[in-house]
């Protein structure tokens, strides 16, 4: 049970991803851009789509409940990932409780990213994670985990610019495929510092 636990933030990557690909092939059709398509567009949908009840077509979405899932677990898996930090790359007790405060309450928010408060969730789940992360960053770079921070910089910036397109509307037509390009690099600091932590407590 250890061991799964240890390697849950990863685990929940992997879910996450073959769910996301299978709900794919689920959706109904249509986006935004184009509400009559069928089937899911990488260029147009977001990920989000999954998670509605119905496509932007107007067909009922099949892919919904099992993508709610999906997201339900990778939320879990960095929380996880969260509580795991402090204790991994040395923090402090107060860098601790901050970043297990607002690291787990920003995946809790992102939790609920599928319900009516989506905008809501969006902005407060970012500020809480962007706190957080403002101290990993901290203890990496004391740590000299040069690697992990510069990674972990550019998931802050595109996750930066995915606020920014979403709230401003500059470039929105481009969003759905930056999200897909930010969430794959977001994951992929995900796995690695799980990788370090674990490495570093055996």
């Amino acid at each position: 049970m250890l061991q799964l636990i240890q390697y849950f933030p990863t685990i929940s990557v992997g879910v996450f991803i073959l769910i996301f690909l299978y709900g794919s092939r689920l959706y109904p059709g249509g986006s935004q851009a184009h509400q009559h398509d069928t089937g899911f567009s990488w260029r147009h949908n977001y990920w989000c789509d999954l998670m509605d009840s119905h496509g932007y077509n107007g067909k009922v979405n099949p892919a919904r409940r099992i993508s709610v899932w999906a997201t339900l677990i990778m939320c879990l898996g960095i929380a996880v990932l969260f509580y795991q930090i402090p204790s991994d790359f040395g923090a402090n007790e107060w860098q601790s409780l901050v970043i297990r405060g607002f690291g787990i309450g920003s995946a809790l928010m992102a939790s609920l990213i599928f319900t009516s408060w989506h905008n809501q969730v969006i902005g407060i789940g970012s500020l809480m994670a962007l706190i957080a992360l403002t101290l990993v960053f901290v203890i990496l770079y004391k740590g000299n985990y040069m690697t992990l921070f510069n990674f972990g910089i550019i998931c802050c910036v595109v996750m930066v610019l995915n606020n920014y397109i979403y709230y401003s509307k500059n470039g929105l037509q481009h969003l759905p495929w930056i999200q897909k390009i930010s969430i794959a690099i977001v994951l992929t600091w995900v796995i690695l510092l799980n990788m370090e932590g674990i490495n570093l407590r055996s």
